[in-house]
């Protein structure tokens, strides 16, 4: 008995201690970087660039200017991330039928890239065949676009709308519905 007990308890305490360390990679991709799984839990307060105006001026990938004060009249979905994070990966092809489901509207997808090497970043939009822009600094974690507009997290997806104004910091969830609510103002 002593002996079924005893490996009982080693199994368990191996499954959680292994549940433990593969929290831990995914730490930054929930948003998570410090204060631990409590501060994970506690009810999320408004993002502070909720209802605020939203400017990015820069050279995407592919050499063109890209201005979203001149994009007045369209709603822009801003896609925060890292084609090196496995989600995202799994991710691209929902963000692929975004984009062609949308494009024909009064909309613009465009990719907010964390990356730090460059030309791993073009192989992966090119072997991936993205059409959006894409914004690049290679400061990774660093990303000014991040720091200025407080996202703490990669996979964010945002919309601005026709106005220029933030009014979605969490956009994936309901996606379809929150697009064809925003395209048809």
């Amino acid at each position: 008995m002593n002996k079924k007990f005893g490996f009982a308890f080693l199994i368990i305490s191996s499954l959680g201690l292994y549940s433990c360390i593969s929290w831990v990679p995914n730490a930054y991709y929930y948003g998570i970087k410090e204060g631990g799984f409590a501060k994970s839990l506690k009810k999320k307060s408004k993002h502070p660039k909720l209802g605020k105006p939203f400017e990015l001026i820069f050279t995407s990938l592919d050499g063109k200017k890209i201005d979203t004060t001149q994009m007045k009249g369209k709603v822009i979905l801003l896609d925060f991330y890292a084609s090196w994070l496995p989600p995202y990966i799994r991710n691209i092809e929902r963000m692929k039928n975004i984009y062609h489901s949308y494009q024909s509207k009064n909309f613009q997808l465009i990719g907010i890239s964390i990356d730090t090497n460059q030309t791993k970043l073009k192989e992966f939009v090119s072997n991936h065949e993205i059409k959006w822009p894409q914004y690049f600094d290679g400061r990774g974690w660093e990303n000014q676009v991040l720091k200025d507009n407080n996202v703490t997290k990669v996979q964010s997806v945002w919309i601005i709308n026709k106005e220029g104004l933030v009014v979605d910091t969490n956009a994936l969830s309901g996606i379809d519905e929150k697009m064809n609510k925003y395209l048809s103002k």
